[in-house]
């Protein structure tokens, strides 16, 4: 399994998976996320088609923004994971896809922060602090889409070790039974750290934050 760090968001049946992009796509726009890929001509990205049926040599599709809303409508909003993109100087990459949030009924938004967009010390002479800006980046643009899916919460945890690790709108406890370890960021006491975003809600998050570098987690505080 990969790596990454993921926001959920699980949202009612009652609207199609279409009605909630150009939702995401506000709030990853309002963020300063981009479709636009950095090493590609002017409005073209990146973007896959997940469904499992799809070809293993085809799945990465590359083109312009219409071609990715094409293939939104051929799957009906679903089985699409599309890249977008920080800006300059820097440009780092999250991924945003819906599917199907099958026994809780309704959909899963989801917006990735993939383990490749955070840095080491061999990519990066600072990389704990550009690390730390990257993830502020990101949770930006998880405030701005909690803000157009309210009142439905949001969770954030990393993929690969099941561990949550903050929440927007909805109860979160260092005791949490999916939270990290209590020993896991050694000597350092693992607590929540709770603020109000701009538009009302409560974002809580563990402090120190887990930050997966050169291998390992280092404990950063956000």
């Amino acid at each position: 399994m990969s790596n990454a760090l993921m926001c959920e968001v699980v949202v009612g049946p009652e609207r199609p998976a279409e009605y909630w992009w150009p939702l995401l796509f506000g709030a990853l726009r309002r963020a300063g996320f981009a479709f636009d890929d950095p090493w590609s001509p002017p409005g073209w990205g990146t973007f896959l088609d997940v469904t499992p049926e799809a070809d293993p040599d085809d799945v990465q599709q590359r083109g312009s923004f219409r071609s990715l809303w094409d293939a939104l409508m051929r799957r009906h909003g679903e089985h699409v994971l599309a890249t977008f993109w920080s800006g300059a100087p820097d440009p780092f990459a999250v991924e945003a896809n819906l599917d199907d949030a099958g026994e809780r009924g309704g959909r899963a938004i989801y917006l990735t922060l993939p383990l490749e967009s955070l840095v080491d010390e061999r990519e990066h002479p600072q990389p704990g602090q550009e690390n730390v800006h990257r993830l502020r980046r990101w949770l930006d643009a998880v405030e701005a889409l909690h803000a157009l899916c309210e009142p439905h919460p949001v969770t954030l945890w990393w993929q690969k070790q099941g561990w949550l690790v903050g929440t927007i709108g909805a109860r979160f406890a260092a005791d949490h039974p999916d939270a990290p370890p209590r020993d896991a960021a050694g000597s350092a006491p693992l607590r929540i750290v709770c603020r109000t975003l701009a538009h009302g809600a409560e974002l809580c998050i563990l402090d120190p934050f887990p930050v997966r570098m050169s291998g390992r987690f280092i404990w950063l505080s956000l």
